[in-house]
């Protein structure tokens, strides 16, 4: 599923973050589409902002570009990954 562009900032850049992720791993776009199931039609149109990805989308295609979610939405590096334990925070 893909959004429209709208005027909200969260969206600013997202598309060229994924090019140039992409592009940083030697991909095209037609590889990246077939790595993912996105045509290489809509991967144009979100790299150059005239769609954006659903959430789903953005995280399938981040995981592809061994990008996470913060780091396509922000274009700010993930500084660390935080794995948490909720072993002990069961409900008695």
């Amino acid at each position: 599923m893909v959004h429209e562009p709208t005027d909200e900032p969260v969206w600013t850049g997202v598309g060229a973050r994924i090019r140039q992720q992409r592009m940083e791993l030697g991909l095209t776009q037609q590889e990246l589409a077939h790595r993912t199931g996105v045509s290489k039609s809509m991967i144009s149109q979100i790299e150059n902002g005239r769609s954006y990805p659903s959430i789903s989308t953005l995280y399938l295609i981040g995981s592809t570009l061994d990008a996470c979610f913060d780091e396509l939405m922000s274009g700010k590096p993930a500084d660390h990954v935080t794995n948490r334990d909720d072993s002990n925070d069961r409900m008695t």
